[in-house]
């Protein structure tokens, strides 16, 4: 698969809250209709909401404790485009 490089996650961070706040969708169905589940075969919202920006990950290595927290602020063109279908967008409409 071609890969066509990372993309800022800001505005479909802010889609995804627009339509989980307005209850037109949850969080576990966005996860569903993109095939992310958890080994518990749960929805992996916390995933979703890391790739969004709008939860902070670990990086490095080493334990725990002393991993240093960040926020993302991009993602792979290809799981935005899936994502944006996912909340019944137009990947056009985000310049994808």
């Amino acid at each position: 698969m071609v890969s066509f490089g990372e993309v800022p996650n800001g505005p479909i961070a802010q889609a995804a809250l627009r339509k989980v706040e307005s209850g037109e969708m949850t969080w576990s169905d966005i996860c569903r209709s993109l095939g992310w589940v958890d080994k518990n075969n749960g929805a992996d919202t916390s995933r979703l909401r890391r790739r969004l920006g709008l939860v902070a990950q670990a990086k490095g290595g080493g334990s725990r404790n002393r991993k240093e927290l960040r926020l993302m602020t991009g993602m792979r063109y290809e799981t935005a485009v899936e994502i944006v279908r996912a909340l019944g967008l137009d990947p056009v409409d985000f310049d994808l």
